[in-house]
């Protein structure tokens, strides 16, 4: 059976005959029906309600692939993303080693993320893409994240979600994790606005003892945000992507200013001015401005483009939070302004003295955030 970081040497050739050798339906385009094998679809074709829908949507007319596709689609064969890039010609571009994309994430600008499925095994996972500049680089950047998966594969999974396969089609690199969560935080503000303040507690808390699970393993995660922090409908907190951002993007700063200003709400100043690479302090800054921004339903940054995110982190300290928040909890108000420290040596000494400052998770706080994601059920 495959491992999630299989080489891209596994695809199966393409062909036109199914699992049991019969060929695959003569009528429809050769195209798709080579697609579709690669896919691990090749029966589709053959579905009785593929057929039904197929004929209901040509009304006479040619079954032109396109309208394969939408039958497939209606059919459930393919989900709505693979039908999309399909009709766009891109369909080629839904397998990557032993996995086949099934829908876009959200996720960090610096990477495009996926739910993809292994084609033997079944199993989903979270997928994400990395275009490296040549096939060299993609070379070196797939042996680092590999050595990445490594170094994972003994961390705690309940509240984290490590990388635990990597591979390389090309130039682009590819790296999976275990599905977790239901959205990101940044989802969530959208579609929710502001969080209450017991809900943002128990997510600090959360974060607080998955960093302490990474300072032990001697891994910074290197870029707690919106986009990285996903919920689940239990109200468990899971990291997304530990160590990858550090890997993908080792220098920061105003001359690699090229991602969305969202990209830099939680970057450091020393990362920024100094090249300080990523550490548990810098994950301490990272944590402060997250809560900061659930809490006041802004960054603490807002607006500008990524030149004036940068400056800002630099020639700024964010106001307390409780002008915004004034329901802000004391213990989780103070712990914010600690972590907000420009100097990283006035920031807690470490995500375990963090921890002890807030205190552990609770059943109510994990309620409150259950309650937080439910429209109408705010506290």
């Amino acid at each position: 059976m495959p491992a999630p970081g299989e080489s891209v040497s596994t695809l199966p050739s393409a062909g036109v005959l199914s699992p049991s050798g019969a060929r695959m339906a003569d009528d429809a385009p050769r195209e798709l029906a080579e697609l579709l094998e690669r896919l691990g679809l090749a029966d589709a074709l053959r579905a009785r309600r593929v057929r039904a829908r197929l004929r209901r949507l040509g009304r006479g007319l040619p079954q032109f692939q396109s309208v394969w596709v939408d039958a497939l689609a209606q059919g459930r064969f393919l989900t709505p993303f693979q039908a999309a890039e399909i009709h766009a010609g891109r369909g080629s571009s839904l397998r990557l080693g032993p996995y086949v994309l099934l829908a876009g994430l959200a996720g960090p600008g610096y990477l495009r993320s996926y739910t993809a499925r292994h084609a033997e095994t079944r199993q989903t996972y979270h997928l994400s893409l990395i275009e490296a500049g040549d096939e060299p680089a993609a070379e070196r950047l797939a042996g680092s994240l590999e050595s990445l998966a490594a170094r994972s594969a003994r961390l705690d999974t309940l509240h984290l979600s490590p990388v635990c396969g990597a591979g390389r089609q090309g130039r682009l690199v590819w790296i999976v994790q275990p599905r977790a969560g239901d959205s990101t935080a940044g989802e969530h503000l959208v579609r929710h606005g502001r969080m209450p303040p017991m809900a943002v507690l128990e997510i600090a808390r959360q974060m607080a003892a998955a960093s302490v699970h990474l300072e032990q393993a001697g891994l910074p995660h290197g870029d707690l945000s919106a986009a990285t922090v996903r919920l689940t409908a239990e109200g468990r907190v899971v990291l997304s992507a530990p160590g990858v951002r550090p890997i993908v993007r080792p220098a920061e700063g105003f001359s690699h200013a090229d991602l969305a200003p969202e990209d830099y709400d939680t970057l450091a100043p020393e990362r920024i001015d100094g090249g300080a690479p990523a550490d548990p302090r810098t994950d301490l800054y990272a944590c402060g401005c997250l809560w900061w921004h659930l809490l006041a339903g802004r960054a603490p940054f807002p607006g500008g483009n990524a030149l004036a995110k940068l400056r800002a982190h630099l020639s700024s300290t964010p106001a307390d939070v409780r002008t915004l928040a004034p329901d802000t909890p004391p213990i989780l108000a103070a712990a914010i302004d600690a972590c907000l420290q420009p100097d990283p040596r006035n920031r807690p000494g470490s995500a375990a003295a963090l921890a002890g400052r807030i205190g552990a998770s609770t059943p109510h706080g994990r309620r409150a955030l259950v309650r937080s994601t439910r429209p109408g059920r705010r506290e």
